[in-house]
């Protein structure tokens, strides 16, 4: 059930098509999975997957 909460989150699904999923009728639960996706996609996130620059 978490990695659905998970993959929900990483594929911008809207939190209460998720919710009808899983029979969920609070956003609680999943708050903190679709804010763990939203870092995971964010610019800094990506910065971790690439070594810095020479002249760094």
């Amino acid at each position: 059930m978490l990695r659905l909460f998970t993959e929900a989150g990483l594929r911008d699904t809207p939190i209460g098509e998720a919710m009808a999923m899983t029979g969920h009728r609070t956003v609680t639960p999943f708050q903190g999975y679709y804010q763990s996706a939203a870092i995971r996609r964010s610019k800094v996130a990506s910065m971790l997957d690439t070594p810095p620059p020479k002249d760094a």
